[in-house]
C-alpha cells in the first residue's frame, strides 16, 4: 500500500516567484567575488553568444556556467558559502506576499515543495529555516573532496521540473493542489496542478 504522506502538495518555483531576483546569478557573484566573477564571465562570453544564436540551449549554457564557476571547488568552501548566502543574502529578496502565504501554510495538511533550477545547496538551507522539507533543486556532482563542476542529473527547468517531481514523489499517492511560477521554465509544472498561479505575488 502506498503512503499518503504527500497526498496533497503545493509546489513553488523559487527565483522570480518567491524572490525578486535570480538567486543563481547572485550566488555566482557571492561565491566568486568581483575579480574572479569577471574573469569567469569573460571566459564564458563565447558560450553566451552561442546561446543567443540558438547553437546551444539553456541546459547546455547552464552546464558551461556551472563548470566554469564550480570545477574543483572544495566541498567545505562551497557549502560554507551556500550556508551564509542562504542566511545573509536570500532574505533580502523574498517577496513579502510570498512569505506571508508560506507562513499561512505552515501546520496545514498540504506539504510545501520548492522546485527550482537554482542550486539545492543553498535552497535547502533557506528552506530549512522555513520548515520546508521537500526541495527539488539543481544538484551539483561531487567526489570525495571537491565539486566536479558538473550538474548531477537534470537542470530542474521546464520538463526537468516535472521529471524531478515525479521521480521524487513516485512512491507516493500525490496530487498537486496548487503550483506557483513566473516564467517559461514553470509551464509544464504549472500544468500538473489543479490550480496554477503565474506571477502571483507581485
Amino acid at each position: 500500500m502506498k503512503s499518503n504522506l504527500l497526498n496533497k502538495i503545493i509546489v513553488f518555483d523559487f527565483d522570480g516567484t518567491i524572490t525578486t531576483k535570480d538567486t543563481f546569478r547572485l550566488f555566482l557573484f557571492y561565491h566568486s567575488g568581483l575579480i574572479k566573477w569577471a574573469i569567469n564571465m569573460l571566459s564564458l562570453t563565447p558560450h553566451f553568444l552561442y546561446y543567443l544564436l540558438g547553437i546551444i540551449d539553456r541546459n547546455q549554457i547552464k552546464s558551461k556556467v556551472v563548470m566554469q564557476f564550480f570545477k574543483d571547488t572544495p566541498k567545505n568552501k562551497l557549502r560554507h558559502d551556500a550556508n551564509n548566502f542562504a542566511k545573509e543574502v536570500i532574505p533580502k529578496y523574498i517577496r513579502k506576499d510570498a512569505q506571508k502565504y508560506l507562513d499561512s501554510l505552515k501546520g496545514g495538511n498540504e506539504k510545501i515543495v520548492l522546485c527550482s533550477a537554482s542550486l539545492s545547496i543553498y535552497l535547502k538551507v533557506w528552506a530549512a529555516g522555513q520548515g520546508i522539507t521537500y526541495v527539488f533543486g539543481t544538484e551539483l556532482e561531487q567526489n570525495d573532496e571537491n565539486y566536479t563542476g558538473k550538474i548531477k542529473g537534470e537542470n530542474v527547468w521546464g520538463q526537468g521540473k516535472v521529471n524531478r517531481i515525479n521521480s521524487e514523489l513516485l512512491k507516493y499517492e500525490f496530487i498537486i493542489t496548487e503550483a506557483y511560477g513566473d516564467s517559461r521554465g514553470d509551464t509544464e509544472m504549472l500544468a500538473l496542478a489543479e490550480k496554477s498561479f503565474f506571477k502571483p505575488f507581485r
